[in-house]
């Protein structure tokens, strides 16, 4: 997950700030803003956004899957609060 494409909402910055949070444990408590989250193949990824945003969702990607089941999930940046 490619942190620097999520805009949190105020109330999880203050939450990690009020309760002395740390950022791994956020992004494990919380979906921290993201929302939905629709999975499709890169090949098809345009144009899902494309019916997505037409109907007036608000379309991001915020990272891929890898085939590995060792892997847990991965973070790349920091978060901003």
């Amino acid at each position: 997950i490619d942190l620097t494409t999520l805009k949190p909402p105020a109330v999880f910055g203050w939450i990690s700030n009020a309760g002395g949070v740390e950022d791994s444990e956020m992004l494990r408590t919380f979906n921290c803003g993201i929302g939905m989250i629709v999975i499709v193949s890169e090949s098809e990824a345009d144009a899902v956004g494309q019916i997505l945003a037409e109907h007036g969702e608000q379309v991001r990607r915020i990272g891929r899957l890898i085939d590995d089941p060792t892997q847990s999930v991965q973070y790349k940046g920091s978060i901003s609060w």
